[in-house]
């Protein structure tokens, strides 16, 4: 991939090849968005709440470390993993001093602190325009759909790549209640940029070549049209449990993974 950046008022085009993370499921470069480690909400009962922070909270140095960003914070949470460490943090205008149990963080390392996301306006275009940018992504997710389909059977991890129906229920409540979170307009523009994704791979999974789904019917009767004659009652009839079996193998398989992450977070605490 070539990446355009602006380095210290030059432009620079650099060579990236991404790497894939097996146990993720993804693709990474190595790279983080810069956010400005200020507290933008709390979970409740989290080691973040425990410790005292507040939203409006600027926190200035973990463990004697200089804190520059989110990312930095987060190492310094690694490496101190089990210990207490103290924040200084910046509260209306004057420092503070917390003391930060990192035991509380549990094994998932959740601090339970939520940071302001970067935020922008996209560019004020009229129907027909929107319309064909929406049709562009629509297509180009269905190409990022057939890698991620490519990915399964490069030794990523199922358990994290795959998602069932409860899978699914949970990650829509997630992404709806952290995207209002940041307020009306993100809400809605996330909420239907996450609904529209899962109605495209719907749709793609509909399209495939198996039986009992459409993509399968479009194969059995292009068949028909090719013989001109109509395939055998008992031909379609093993077509169609075939097809009966793959189709729940998908969604055990799926729902299983579901179990499992349900059942190592809630044992992770």
């Amino acid at each position: 991939m070539i990446f355009t950046v602006e380095r210290d008022g030059r432009i620079l085009n650099l060579t990236v090849r991404p790497e894939l993370n097996r146990e993720a499921g993804y693709a990474t470069i190595g790279v983080y968005v810069w956010l400005e480690p200020i507290v933008f909400d709390l979970q409740p009962g989290s080691a973040a709440d425990s410790a005292g922070l507040m939203p409006g909270d600027r926190i200035i140095s973990a463990d004697g470390r200089d804190i520059p960003h989110q990312t930095a914070l987060y190492a310094v949470l690694s490496e101190a993993a089990g210990r207490a460490i103290d924040l200084e943090i910046r509260r209306e205008g004057s420092s503070r001093q917390l003391v930060l149990d990192t035991a509380l963080m549990g094994d998932g390392g959740i601090l339970g602190v939520t940071f302001p996301y970067v935020t922008g306006r996209s560019e004020n275009v009229g129907l027909f325009r929107a319309a064909g940018r929406g049709m562009a992504q629509t297509i180009g997710t269905f190409g990022d759909i057939l890698r991620g389909l490519r990915m399964l059977f490069m030794g990523i991890s199922l358990q994290n790549a795959v998602t069932g129906p409860a899978g699914i229920i949970m990650r829509t409540g997630e992404v709806i209640q952290s995207s209002f979170s940041q307020g009306f307009g993100p809400g809605m523009l996330w909420t239907f940029r996450f609904l529209a994704f899962i109605s495209i791979s719907l749709a793609f999974m509909n399209l495939l070549p198996i039986p009992v789904m459409d993509g399968g019917q479009i194969i059995l009767h292009s068949v028909e049209i090719i013989q001109r004659h109509p395939v055998r009652p008992g031909s379609v009839y093993r077509y169609q449990i075939v097809g009966t079996i793959i189709v729940v193998f998908i969604l055990v398989a799926a729902s299983a993974g579901d179990v499992m992450r349900a059942f190592s977070g809630s044992g992770g605490g």
